[in-house]
């Protein structure tokens, strides 16, 4: 590794020296660990002079995380701190199983929130980027975990010891170590040097061939689902509810494994203005491409996008747009969720800008009703917090939001884990951004169980919302069967 004169990193793996600036963080994390008795977190960060794209970091074994939208793209990899929560518990982890803080509480935004202040209090940060947690929720922290879904725990964020990040054209890497008081400077310089190596280095994507699928299977059968929204209609007509969002699976059998990264580049692809994410555990991976932003916080300034109304596309965008701001059922569901959005975000925020009329969102297939809300943060909320105050939102849950949780596990029967929880990340100082996890598959070999779900309110049929779920999963089918790695 070596750095030029503009600063920028460059590859050179005879070296094991750190760029100059690097020195002076190090050194006093160093002390620190020796004085303190304890590890200190040390976190560095510098632009990159590389090739390649930040989802090829991917191309190493182990637990991952990638996230990209327009302006930026991360991957990160090899885990020097884990947030998870667990059977009323979130646990702040060392990369040895080491638990470093315990916080017995069943909230588990609550829980992860007040272990991220306490995993960056005292650490040693220094550079262009600031040091971020990735990872995501269960959609409900409550309802009994499926087998498929035990890689993943109520929340887990991960401190990755080597991130990668475009933002705005410019990459940069950052690393982060645990220094310990018996830790050598010199031990620890060659570490860093060498992932700085491996952050810069040229990766060349491998070309897999998408599986072909063979059996494929909804669950539950179309009847059974059929029956529940029915169900769920009644208990709307005799006002028990006023709306209620249900989901399907769509399990595949392919022929070979499904590739998670060869289906995450063929999602940015196909819809490079979604929020675009992988979550790997072991052998497990959850893929996705989503349209909807819970929440994000940069600066104090708070956004989110709700989407709720949808209609097919069709061949002419312009006709079924106009046949979507026509249908009041489209139009009062997509109410239902502004005003849920409203009322979670305005005792928290000024100035909250609503537009009066909704904007027509293309997903896939589909046209969604889509509201961009913004305010300004009163008091410090982190990312996480907001979400918490937000989730879930009709778009996923129901209205009323107090409305029994446990309605919608009685009336799906299956465990939803991962899927329509808020997905994303946070930084150090409580700044980023989450989406709704949609449009998404849990990956498993040669099996992949695709979700999606459709919004029952007064006026919906078995039938249409049937139709409805077919047509959404039309974006992850193409995605798995024309995927490359």
């Amino acid at each position: 590794m070596c750095v030029n004169d503009s600063g920028v990193t460059r590859v050179n793996s005879d070296q094991t020296n750190l760029p100059a600036d690097f020195e002076a963080p190090l050194a006093e994390a160093v002390e620190s660990a020796r004085y303190g008795g304890t590890p200190v977190l040390l976190t560095l960060s510098r632009p990159l002079d590389a090739a390649g794209a930040p989802i090829d970091l991917l191309r190493d074994p182990g637990d991952a995380y990638y996230w990209a939208r327009p302006g930026l793209e991360m991957a990160a990899i090899r885990p020097v701190a884990t947030i998870e929560a667990l059977d009323g518990y979130v646990t702040l982890g060392a990369p040895d199983g080491r638990a470093i803080a315990r916080d017995p509480t069943k909230d588990s935004f609550a829980g992860v929130e007040r272990l991220r202040s306490r995993l960056f209090a005292n650490g040693v940060h220094a550079g262009w980027q600031r040091p971020l947690l990735v990872g995501g929720f269960r959609f409900d922290a409550s309802a009994p975990a499926d087998a498929d879904w035990a890689p993943f725990p109520a929340a887990r964020f991960v401190l990755p010891g080597e991130l990668l990040i475009r933002k705005r054209g410019v990459l940069f890497g950052v690393v982060a170590r645990w220094v310990r008081p018996e830790d050598s400077e010199q031990a620890l310089t060659r570490g860093i040097a060498l992932a700085l190596d491996r952050l810069v280095a040229h990766r060349t994507p491998a070309t897999v061939g998408a599986p072909h699928v063979g059996a494929r299977e909804w669950l539950p059968q179309p009847a059974v689902w059929g029956a529940a929204v029915t169900e769920a209609t009644r208990r709307i007509d005799r006002g028990q509810l006023q709306k209620i969002v249900l989901a399907r699976r769509l399990r595949l059998l392919g022929e070979s494994a499904f590739e998670p990264v060869g289906v995450v580049r063929a999602l940015r692809r196909r819809f490079p203005g979604c929020y675009t994410y992988l979550a790997r555990h072991g052998d497990t991976s959850f893929v996705g491409a989503s349209p909807e932003l819970l929440v994000s916080d940069f600066g104090g300034t708070v956004r989110s996008f709700p989407l709720a109304g949808t209609v097919r596309r069709g061949a002419v965008q312009a006709e079924a747009a106009r046949r979507l701001f026509a249908d009041p059922k489209e139009r009062w569901e997509h109410r239902l969720v502004v005003e849920a959005v409203r009322d979670a975000l305005g005792p928290v925020t000024r100035g909250l800008v609503i537009p009066a009329e909704p904007s027509p969102v293309r997903a896939g297939a589909m046209l969604h009703l889509g509201t961009r809300i913004r305010g300004r943060l009163v008091g410090h909320e982190s990312a996480l917090e907001l979400a918490g105050r937000l989730h879930p939102t009709p778009a996923v849950g129901t209205a009323p939001r107090s409305a029994p949780r446990g309605m919608i596990r009685e009336l799906e029967g299956f465990d939803r884990g991962w899927y329509a929880g808020p997905i994303g990340w946070v930084d150090s100082e409580g700044e980023g951004e989450l989406a709704l996890a949609l449009r998404c598959a849990l990956l498993a070999d040669r099996e992949a169980t695709l979700f999606v779900g459709a919004g029952i309110v007064a006026g919906s049929t078995a039938e249409g919302e049937l139709a409805e779920t077919e047509l959404k999963t039309r974006s992850m089918l193409s995605a798995l069967t024309a995927s490359r790695g």
